[in-house]
Formats: C-alpha cells, structure tokens, sequence
C-alpha cells in the first residue's frame, strides 16, 4: 500500500514537472511565432490557453486573451478581438490593470463595429475612473489616446488634438515608442485643421525621437508624415523622395497594404504635379495593388483620384462610378477632408454635365465644408491664446512662491550672520572669509537673475511678435470669410487690399520671432515674401512678370519696416492691378540703396506707364494719401513718374527716427 502511494506521488510530481515544461516550451514558441507566423501562432496559444484553464492561471490567461485580441485587431477581425476582450472581463481573478485594458480594448472594438457611442463612451469614461483612482499614468495617456482617436474619426478635429495632448502630456518620458506615435499623430491632427507651422513642430519632434532609437519607422510612417508636410509647403521634389523610400521600405517588408496606400500617395502627388508620365505609372500599379488595401481612407482617396481622371477625359459614366465607391466608404469612416473633395469633384462634374442648379448647390455645401475646417483653425488659435495664459498664470504662482522662499532663506541667512559677529575677534578672519564668499555668491545669484531675466525679455518680446503675427493672420481669416459673402466687386477689391495690408504687416512679425535679432531686420528676404505672396492674391505668374531685386544689407528698426512693408505692399498692388492688362508680359525692378545719409527705395515697371500723372486727383487714392501720410513721419520724398513705364521713388533720411 505504501509502495502504491509513493509510486502515485512520483508521478503526480513528474507529471506536474512535464506539465510546466511544455507550457514554458509553448510560450516560448507562441512568442517568436506571433512576429512571424499568425496562423501557427493561434494553433500553439490555443493550446498553452487550454494548458492555462486546467492549471486556472487567471493572471497568465487574462495576458493570453489580450495578447489574441490585439493580433486580431491587427488582421481587422474586429468580433474575435471583441470576445477575447469579453473573455477577460469575465474571469474571476483578473488582475485590476488587466482588466482595465480589456475595457480599453472592448471599447475600441465597440467603436470600429459601429456600436452605440454612448455604450463606447460609457466603458472609456469607467476605464479612466479606475486608471485615476490606481493613478495609473500609463493607461490614462491610452484612454485620452482613443478619445482623440474617435473624435478624429468624427471629424471633431479641435476636441481630438485636446485629448492628443492630454494623452502625450501624461504618457511618461520612459515610453518612447508610444509617445513618438502621440507627436506623429498630434503633426496629422494639425495638418487636417491646415496649421501646417504645428503640424511642422511635431513631426520633427517625433522624427528626433524616432532618429535616436533607430526606429525603422523613419523610413515609414514617418517618411510618409513628412511628405505631406513638404507637399503643403509646395517642396513636391521633396515629397516624391520622401514617398519613395518609404515605398522602398515596405516593399522590403512585405507590407502590401502600406505599398497600396504609398502608391496612391505617389498618384496624388504626381496628380498635383501635372505629370502625366507619372499618373500613368502610379494608377496601373494601384490598379494592380488595390487588392491589397486595407486602409479605408487611402481607398477613398484612390477612387476619388481615378474619379478626376475620368473627368478630365470626360468619361462622365466611370467618374460616377467611381465617385460612388468613394461615398460608401467616406460615409463609413467619416473623413471630412475626403468628403470635401468628394463634394468639390462631383460639383466639377455635374457642372461639366451641364447640370449648372445642382452644380451651384453642391458649390454651396463644399463652401461650408471648406468653412468648418477654418473654424477649427480659428477654434485653436483661440484654445492656444488661453493655453498659454493659463501657463503664464501658473509660472507667475511658482515665481512668487520662489521669492517668498528666497526672502525668507535671505532672512535666515542674516540671522546666523548676527550670530556669528557676537562670537568676538577670534573669529574674525574666519567671518571675513566667508562674508567675501556670501558676497561673491550674492553677486553671482545676481548676475543670474539679470541673465534670466534677459532671456525672459527676448521670449516675451518673440511671443509678443508670434502672437499678433496669429492675430493678425486670424484677421486675415475673417476678411477671407466676409468678402465670400460680398456681392459688389469694388467692395471686394477694397476688402482684399485690406488683407494684403494685414498680410504685409502679419510677415513682419513672423519674420521678426523667427530671427535672433528682435529689434532690427534685414529687407530683402521680407520683400521676397511678400511680393510672391502678392503674385499669388492677384493670380500673377511669375513667368508673366518678371522681379528683379537690388537690396543692400541694410538694418532697419521695426518701427521703420512697418510703414515701409506697407508702402511696399501699395506700390507693388497698384502695378499687378493696372501695369500689366490683358496678360501682358513684363518686369518689375525693385532697389532699395543707401545713398549719403538716405535710404533710396525705387519701384519701375515697364507696363502701360501713367500719363499726365500730375493732373490726377491723388485724394481719390487711397494708396497714395496712405504712403503720404506714412512719409510725413520721416520728412520723407515719394515721386512718380513715366519712365519706360512707371517708375515710383522714395527718399528717407536714414538718420530720422519715427515719432
């Protein structure tokens, strides 16, 4: 009988030790598996999940579940992720930050199948109650993470990039993958809303991140981030090169569905280029891969581009076609940039078609589509404005909190000095030295102080600069948004060299936050600027009307630069409205010199010329009664005359100042 339950022992005890060594074996195997081969790998989790239910490892099992349903995620098998999800809810001993993620994960399911939001928001809002309550960091940035994902989803543009920062503010420093991904996803959220100096920001950012830990996403999603930001620049050279190697390293990789999507990029971009060798190419090969796709929105795109091209050979029947296959996806994955070029290409058809009523309806909602997303913008400036007011509020607290600790460190400091003189004379030497070490450190804190407080001076003055350039670019907006709705076309023409004048003035500080010096600037690159930006208002090409500039280096103060840029702005106005009518061809010849103790700034063109100048009546002019009343501050000269053309000079002591 002894013999019998020794022998029933062994075996029980080896069978236990074989039992754990082939569930470590599978696990192990299921590792490697899950970043090679999907299919096996489900075949060798479901057997180390059978191991785990008969051990009644809940910890393990819950880790198993979760790790079935991301891989199912990742194949967009959204139901069988969900009950892996609903597994771990339903275990008896499921760890607390476990069972957290499995809320996290079950709402997202939820939200990509469509389900009631309330019900997906209702789980995302106790799954942050418990993230708080545990103080849990890393969960709550993958709760504001999804908030943002949804609100981006659903087109809420501004409450997405609230929730972005939340999530990219709380994630700590240590993660750095997934806080590289909350920059590349906060660059995308400020290009939709078309804030491209944002959207800039945070792309460097997370490509900074991605360059140090030699992340391979540099050649990926990055490459593809940057593209669109250099194509919104109008850097197409750039952006092709950055979608080829991104092209490059998925073909590498094998990801088919990244090389659709990169591919139709590539046509896009080859569309805004006008090159039709490579439209050709790209749309055969997105022909050829559109098998592939995954990405819903980059098959929006494909068939919304193929619906150009059709309309572009007229193909009338192939356009609809393929603008209805474009309707049923935007309508699943409502994406606001691709259902405003939905809308702007049926306009173009049905106007092509002759169908002009439905044609100026449609023009009418694409105008309100457009409108939306500058209401974001303007949304966010405001959102930006108190941002950092709050900030500042904050840092006012901390600085007072520091004197108050300063003083009172100084006062004790004084009280142990006293001290130490009632000692007597023998320690006299002593107190001596160290009242020169109490002396050099006091002059040392304050040369600190007067350090930081010039580094406080120049941040507030280039914030000073930054924040009237975005209020006078908000301007800019509405003057943009109100001349839509003017009928009268000389109101219109009085409201947009309004906004050329806003517009001169707003690049002044702009340039002005951007450079070191912050008093003083260099004009030639300012009037480069401004001239190409007033080429493109008034639909001048630069091959029609040459420029020609001769500027020296000259430094002017900025309370000289303002009244010139606008002076600058009305002469350079006057010659693209009247100098060159009916497409005529021509050059413009800007100088701006030193001569004695004047600055000569001269403005000729060889267009029509102005006769008998000196009989107009220059009140009705604004322009003109704006550069007179701009030159009586300097004592300044302004004539005008026929010369081949017309030629405007001006003379400005260089040694007045500007009361």
């Amino acid at each position: 009988m002894i013999k019998i339950i020794f022998s029933f022992v062994l075996v029980s005890f080896f069978g236990q030790i074989n039992a754990q060594s082939e569930l470590d074996s599978l696990r192990k195997v299921a590792k490697i598996l899950m970043m090679t081969d999907r299919d096996a790998y489900f075949k060798v989790s479901d057997k180390v999940i059978d191991l785990l239910k008969k051990n009644k490892n809940d910890s393990l099992l819950a880790l198993y579940y979760l790790s079935r349903s991301m891989m199912h995620q990742i194949g967009k098998e959204y139901n069988k992720a969900l009950n892996y999800n609903d597994s771990v809810i339903y275990l008896k001993k499921t760890p607390i930050e476990l069972l957290n993620r499995a809320e996290l994960g079950k709402a997202e399911m939820m939200w990509k199948l469509n389900y009631p939001m309330k019900n997906v928001f209702a789980l995302l809002e106790n799954a942050k109650k418990t993230a708080f309550e545990r103080n849990d960091s890393v969960q709550l940035s993958s709760i504001y993470f999804r908030y943002s994902s949804i609100y981006m989803e659903k087109g809420n543009f501004l409450e997405a990039i609230k929730a972005m920062k939340m999530a990219s503010t709380i994630r700590p420093k240590i993660l750095y993958y997934p806080k590289l991904i909350d920059f590349s996803k906060l660059s995308k959220l400020f290009l939709l809303i078309n804030d491209l100096d944002k959207a800039e920001f945070y792309y460097k950012k997370s490509r900074e991140m991605a360059v140090v830990a030699k992340y391979k996403l540099v050649n990926k999603q990055l490459a593809v981030l940057g593209s669109f930001i250099e194509k919104r620049k109008g850097n197409y050279l750039k952006a092709d090169s950055l979608l080829n190697i991104a092209l490059d390293s998925y073909r590498k990789s094998k990801s088919k569905s990244d090389v659709f999507s990169t591919l139709v990029l590539l046509l896009g971009l080859g569309f805004e280029q006008g090159d039709k060798t490579k439209i050709e190419k790209y749309l055969k090969l997105t022909n050829s891969n559109i098998k592939f796709a995954k990405d819903e929105g980059m098959k929006a795109k494909y068939f919304l581009l193929r619906a150009k091209l059709n309309l572009d050979k007229k193909d009338f029947i192939s356009t609809e076609n393929d603008l209805k296959f474009a309707k049923e996806i935007i309508e699943q994955i409502h994406n606001l940039p691709y259902d405003i070029e939905y809308i702007k290409t049926l306009t173009e058809l049905e106007k092509e078609k002759k169908n002009f009523a439905k044609s100026l309806l449609l023009n009418e909602k694409y105008h309100l589509l457009k409108d939306s997303l500058n209401r974001f913008q303007s949304q966010q400036i405001i959102f930006d404005i108190e941002e950092k007011y709050q900030a500042k509020e904050k840092q006012k607290h901390i600085e007072l909190l520091e004197a108050k600790n300063a003083l009172f460190e100084t006062k004790i400091n004084q009280e142990k000095l006293q001290k130490y003189l009632i000692l007597g004379g023998a320690g006299v030497s002593l107190l001596f030295l160290f009242f020169l070490g109490i002396t050099y450190y006091k002059v040392k804190e304050k040369n600190k102080l007067i350090e930081k407080t010039l580094r406080q001076k120049d941040y507030l003055l280039k914030e000073i600069h930054h924040r009237v350039k975005n209020n006078l670019q908000l301007i800019t907006s509405l003057l943009n948004l109100q001349s839509k709705y003017i009928k009268d076309d000389k109101a219109k023409e009085v409201s947009m060299d309004g906004k050329n004048r806003v517009r001169a003035m707003s690049l002044i500080h702009q340039f002005l936050y951007q450079k070191e010096d912050l008093v003083n600037m260099e004009l030639g690159e300012y009037f480069d600027k401004l001239i190409k930006e007033l080429f493109e208002a008034y639909k001048v090409s630069e091959k029609r009307v040459a420029v020609l500039f001769d500027i020296e280096r000259i430094e002017i103060d900025v309370d000289r630069v303002i009244p010139l840029g606008l002076i600058f702005n009305e002469l350079i106005t006057n010659i693209l409205k009247y100098a060159f009518p009916d497409d005529r061809k021509g050059k413009i010849e800007i100088s701006l010199k030193k001569v004695s103790n004047d600055i000569v700034f001269t403005v000729n063109d060889n267009g029509v010329g102005v006769e008998n100048f000196n009989d107009m009546e220059r009140d009705n002019s604004f322009g003109f009664t704006l550069i007179e009343a701009l030159l009586q501050k300097w004592n300044g000269e302004f004539e005008i005359y026929a010369e081949n053309g017309t030629k405007a000079k001006i003379s400005i002591p260089f040694g007045v100042k500007v009361i």
